[in-house]
């Protein structure tokens, strides 16, 4: 949830898919890229990812 909302402060939307949805101790990021995104976006947020990771 924290990488997700500093991501989020930096524009990047994407969802943190948790227990639950998923098995316990293994939370996950969920981004949905779509055909308008450019390859500087794609850029940015692989950049800022792993900043974070």
């Amino acid at each position: 949830m924290q990488i997700a909302q500093k991501l989020y402060e930096k524009h990047i939307i994407l969802s943190a898919i948790r227990p639950p949805t998923v098995p316990q101790n293994q939370s996950r990021l969920r981004l949905t890229i779509s055909a308008s995104h450019t390859q500087e976006d794609l850029n940015f947020v692989i950049t800022e990812l792993i900043k974070l990771l």
